[in-house]
């Protein structure tokens, strides 16, 4: 009976015994920061330009201490990316057969396009962390990792340009246009506005941060940049023949999530 007393207690001062070493450092840190920044929502448009726009993020994120020096975090958050993107001209052909079965081509005609597009994302971070686990009065991090960004919210607003749509029929080697009647107009896209078609994506994810000890918590700053790895849009055509305007993203054969700004927050190390 001793002697399984005795190997029992020694099991339970092995298992405990790493527990003070680890109680030296700030095993857990439960953090909650936020931040703005600039955002691109990066069309890939022949001859088209993309340009950034504010945006924010709110997270919250918990990290494990693997070591003295290294660990793991992973949280969730919000985010929105807006961004603008023009073309000055567009050009596309389909197929159709009118109302008396005649067989032509669909012209589309774009000129000066320009729209504000905008996605809401919650976002799951999972990162490497290279930090100090000591409390110290002010220590720095460096976290590396990636991301996946669900769209939860997508929109865009046409702010300038027009469509027109024209018919050839080549039977008869002739462009008919200025028909409303039969489909061919003039259609200003300016306040048009619409969702955007969107899938989850994902991205690579930096931060550099710095902590400043408030006591038991910390006060953290952050620096953080988005790298999009995949597609987030779905392509469809630009205009339908029901005159439907549906957002040069329909067009483009690659729509990444980029971000490079600023966060503040709190830390709370247990």
């Amino acid at each position: 009976m001793k002697l399984k007393m005795g190997k029992f207690i020694l099991t339970i001062m092995v298992i405990l015994l790493p527990v003070p070493l680890f109680g030296q450092i700030e095993r857990f840190q439960l953090s909650l920061n936020g931040g703005s920044g600039y955002t691109l929502l990066k069309n890939t448009i022949p001859d088209s330009k993309s340009t950034e726009n504010l945006g924010y993020n709110l997270n919250i994120q918990f990290n494990l201490a693997i070591s003295r020096t290294f660990g793991i975090g992973i949280g969730a958050g919000f985010s929105k990316y807006s961004s603008d993107i023009s073309l000055d001209k567009y050009y596309n052909t389909t197929a159709a057969i009118d109302n008396e079965g005649d067989n032509y081509e669909y012209r589309i005609y774009g000129s000066n396009l320009k729209e504000n597009q905008l996605i809401n994302f919650i976002e799951i971070p999972f990162l490497l962390v290279l930090q100090n686990q000591d409390h110290k009065k002010f220590k720095m991090s460096l976290g590396i990792g990636a991301k996946a960004m669900m769209p939860v919210q997508s929109h865009f607003n046409g702010t300038s340009g027009e469509i027109e749509t024209r018919g050839f029929y080549s039977q008869y080697n002739v462009e008919l246009s200025n028909m409303p009647n039969h489909g061919f107009d003039i259609y200003p896209i300016k306040e048009v506005s619409g969702q955007l078609p969107t899938k989850v994506s994902y991205a690579a994810l930096i931060e550099l941060g710095a902590n400043i000890s408030l006591g038991k918590i910390y006060l953290t700053f952050c620096l953080s940049g988005t790298y999009g790895l995949s597609n987030i849009g779905v392509s469809r055509e630009l205009f339908t023949v029901d005159n439907g305007y549906q957002s040069l993203s329909s067009i483009s054969s690659n729509c990444e999530a980029f971000s490079i700004g600023a966060k503040a927050g709190l830390a709370f190390p247990f």
